[in-house]
């Protein structure tokens, strides 16, 4: 909460996290094992609203933040589960709406700025890469939702737009957010060969939590046709404290990408 922390840590937890480059809401499902009593009961009161999710090898990565909506204790066997499911975004996403007058001249930019500032998210952090700069030609009203409106802009743009991890993002098709992709091959944690899919190519590494939506990745592989720049648009983060099966399963699309600009 805003006055208060609570670390869990040196206890059994198991995780899973699943992202998409599209405006729907981010979750993740967090298993924590055997907690004390008064701190699950603090837990699932709703005392605490927002979850931070860390975990790495041998230096910590973010692979969750978000708010909590529902919290419920399960027995298994001897365990005592507390099962946290979190949303990234939730209220900002479906709940943030706007009421404003829009005046001649305003870009798609500046109602975007706009729309995040309603949203409660920080405009410093955004990813806001917009290539089209068509002005408005008189003053316009809007009122209702503020994903409305950002849907409108993205189509606009011929992007997408989402909120990874409390941060905005508005990316077009051949951007993303790191100019120097990370390289995925054996060496680097590669699981297996890539596999074709619908929506692109599919490949699984060990954990790793600095590849996010939106992130230029490099393959090298066996397969040469799935060699090459791929752009992440879905990633699964999932692990076990006691286990060590720690992995990342992402999918990404081919193509020319260039480095997005940050807000």
């Amino acid at each position: 909460n805003e006055s208060e922390s609570l670390e869990i840590k040196h206890l059994r937890i198991s995780f899973e996290s699943v992202k998409t480059i599209t405006s729907e809401p981010n979750t993740a499902k967090v298993d924590i094992y055997n907690l004390a009593q008064q701190t699950i009961d603090r837990i699932t009161s709703g005392e605490f609203k927002h979850c931070i999710f860390e975990a790495g090898y041998e230096e910590l990565g973010l692979i969750f933040m978000g708010d909590i909506r529902k919290a419920i204790v399960k027995k298994d066997d001897v365990d005592l589960i507390l099962s946290l499911e979190v949303y990234d975004g939730f209220n900002a996403i479906n709940l943030s709406s706007v009421s404003t007058t829009l005046k001649a001249g305003s870009t798609d930019k500046d109602i975007v700025y706009g729309l995040i500032e309603d949203m409660k998210l920080d405009v410093n952090s955004a990813f806001i890469d917009v290539e089209n700069e068509r002005q408005l030609t008189r003053a316009k009203v809007i009122n209702g939702n503020a994903k409305k409106y950002l849907h409108q802009v993205s189509a606009n743009q011929n992007a997408d737009w989402s909120v990874q991890d409390g941060q905005f993002f508005l990316l077009g098709e051949n951007k993303v957010t790191n100019g120097d992709g990370y390289l995925i091959n054996e060496r680097t944690g590669m699981i297996g060969t890539p596999q074709k899919s619908d929506n692109g190519i599919e490949l699984v590494t060990l954990l790793q939590p600095e590849i996010l939506v939106g992130s230029l990745i490099r393959v090298e592989s066996v397969v040469n046709q799935y060699n090459g720049d791929f752009k992440v648009t879905d990633i699964k983060l999932s692990g076990d404290t006691h286990s060590e099966k720690w992995y990342s399963q992402i999918t990404a699309i081919g193509g020319r990408f260039q480095r997005a600009k940050q807000k």
